[in-house]
Order: C-alpha cells, then structure tokens, then sequence
C-alpha cells in the first residue's frame, strides 16, 4: 500500500509542469493558437481560389470659375487638390443599390457569386438573397476607393473565376460612364435653360426701352407745366378778343 501510495505522486509530479504551464497559456492557446491552426486549415483544406481585377479611373468635373482665396492657393501649392463632385458621385452611385440592381440584371451577379466551385464560407448561400444582404456580400467581395489628392477612382471586383472580375469590373466600369454621361446631359440642360431665361428677360428689357407703353389722359394732363396752362389761356383769350 505504501509503495502504490508513494508512485502516485511521483508521476504526478513528472507531468505537473507541463500541465501548469499549459494551464498558464490557455489563453494565449484559446485565443491565438486555435483560431490560427482552424484558419490555416481551411484556407489550405478547404477554402477556393479568389481571383482579384482592378479597374482605375479619372473623372474629370466642370470647370467652375471661382475667386481663389489665400487658403485654397496654400492648399493647392502644397500639392492637395479637392476632389470634384462628379468623382463622389460615381463612387457614391456604384456603392447604391441602384448601381447593384443594374449589375445584377446585366450579368446575374447573384450567379456569379454562386459558381460550383466556391467554397461554403465564403460564396453566396442564397439564390435569391435580400438586397440588403447582397448589398453588405456585393461591397465584402468589391472595393471601391477615391484618392482625394489625384482624384482617381480604384476598383476591385473579386470573384471565384477570373473572367468573372474581369466582367465585374468592367460592367461597372460601363455603369459609370453611363452615369457620368447622364450627369453631363443634366448640367448641359440646366444651363441651356437658365441661358433661355437670361435671354429672354434681357429682350424683354430692350423691348421695353425702344418702346414705351403710351401715357393715359389724366397722367399727360397732370404732366403739363403750369406756365404752359398759362400761355395757352393767353393766347386763346386774345384770339377771342380779337
């Protein structure tokens, strides 16, 4: 009894190191070292091929006249420039769910994020998802970016087959130069018609200096001097007199 009560605590106390400093890292093990080995095992195990296309792009605004101050000049010298509207608008339409319904209808984005060959944690689980939902999936999988200092526009369109973000790149490549277009034809319209205005009530101003509208009766003769009453009375009393 002694003996068996003697070698229990002998091989208890050959593996307690290992076990207090496992016990002293279990932190350490549950929150690094455990999700690392379970990552590192899908992406190599399990996880399907992304396949990345980048589109760049400059829009160019109007050119507006403007009385540049002192700020704006120091601004400009130390090489910042401010970004056109035009450019915020484009990024701001493709991140809309206008522009994701229009993508959808034109090349079945749904579809493509729902190939065969995509791996279940990371492709689209529904074929028929909420827009909301293929809205937050649509700008997980594509990225969209403005430089404020060149003004250029970056696009990246990942998907699971190459030719796939090459379409969705340049799909919504077509949306912006379509919606930029439309912009374009709003401005040239706007201005046409406040031109229109402008020329229209300045003929109207040359209109009424040539020609006067005619005074009435009781204003013309509440226009006439007393000393023209006067001589006039005059000179028809002496013809009466006469």
């Amino acid at each position: 009894m002694t003996g068996a009560a003697a070698s229990r605590p002998a091989a208890s106390r050959s593996s307690s190191p290992w076990l207090r400093m496992l016990w002293r890292r279990r932190f350490y093990l549950l929150l690094v070292v455990l999700p690392t080995l379970i990552a590192g095992l899908y992406l190599y195990g399990f996880a399907a091929g992304q396949y990345v296309s980048e589109t760049r792009f400059l829009v160019r605004g109007r050119q507006e006249t403007r009385v540049a101050s002192s700020l704006s000049d120091m601004i400009g010298a130390a090489g910042f420039k401010q970004s056109s509207e035009e450019a915020l608008s484009v990024r701001d339409f493709l991140r809309s769910q206008d522009a994701l319904k229009a993508l959808d209808r034109s090349i079945d984005l749904t579809g493509l994020y729902r190939r065969p060959e995509a791996d279940l944690l990371f492709r689209l689980w529904t074929a028929d998802p909420p827009i909301e939902f293929l809205q937050i999936y649509h700008q997980w999988m594509n990225t969209i970016s403005h430089d404020a200092t060149s003004g250029i526009i970056t696009l990246q369109a990942r998907a699971f087959r190459p030719e796939d973000a090459q379409r969705i790149a340049e799909e919504q490549l077509r949306l912006s130069e379509t919606f930029i277009n439309d912009l374009s034809v709003k401005a040239r319209e706007e201005t046409l018609r406040v031109a229109h205005e402008e020329l229209a009530r300045a003929e109207q101003r040359v209109r009424d200096r040539r020609w006067p509208s005619p005074p009435s009766a009781s204003g013309s003769r509440r226009s006439i001097p007393r000393a023209a009453r006067r001589s006039g009375w005059r000179a028809s009393a002496r013809w009466k007199a006469c």
